[in-house]
């Protein structure tokens, strides 16, 4: 399983006003990690917080680790039970709970790939950014730019799953088909070659 770098939780210099409503908490699948991730919205329920964290530190290194960038927890599955438990001893009134689950994969013979004009489209649907022509700098630019427009922390009304959705379609994207042009561009000759 391969995570991003680790960091300590810090609560940020913001203040909540606790109005009594609940701390809307995230778990869902991260195929880019091959792990659940864990993501609160907001820090009114800080203290209730601390046992979560403690919980993800003491389990050992790499099963657990804290994204710091997109204040992301992300634990391995076998882990996922305990976390659940956790959350519902608070309740409702403390943590408002969505969950994803894990999807189904099927590993069968005839089982088809998802092609690159699907991410793409995907990607432009989400977004609104179409990188089908674009060089990778020119789209990496534009994943920037959407990302600044979907992120929860920069826009709390658009839903935290469409973030998570397009960071996965991105890496799909940089992997399978910008790094493949890129290679493909580099190994083919400027020049015809003279055989003499």
């Amino acid at each position: 399983m391969s995570f991003p770098m680790s960091s300590n939780y810090r609560r940020s210099n913001r203040q909540y006003y606790n109005d009594g409503r609940p701390t809307s908490v995230s778990i869902y699948w991260s195929r880019q990690y091959d792990a659940y991730a864990l993501k609160w919205m907001d820090t009114k329920h800080f203290k209730e917080m601390q046992p979560f964290i403690a919980y993800f530190k003491s389990k050992p290194y790499g099963d657990c680790v804290y994204d710091p960038d997109g204040k992301i927890w992300y634990f391995k599955e076998q882990y996922l039970t305990s976390i659940r438990s956790m959350l519902d001893a608070f309740g409702p009134a403390i943590f408002e709970v969505n969950f994803v689950e894990k999807p189904v994969e099927r590993h069968l013979i005839g089982t088809k790939t998802i092609s690159i004009d699907a991410y793409l489209m995907k990607f432009h649907e989400l977004t609104g950014e179409n990188l089908k022509d674009l060089d990778y700098p020119a789209a990496k630019k534009r994943y920037r730019l959407a990302c600044l427009k979907l992120h929860p922390d920069h826009n709390p009304n658009v839903d935290p799953t469409i973030m998570s959705s397009v960071n996965e379609i991105w890496s799909e994207l940089e992997s399978k088909h910008f790094k493949v042009k890129q290679e493909i561009q580099y190994e083919s000759p400027k020049e015809p070659i003279n055989v003499t």
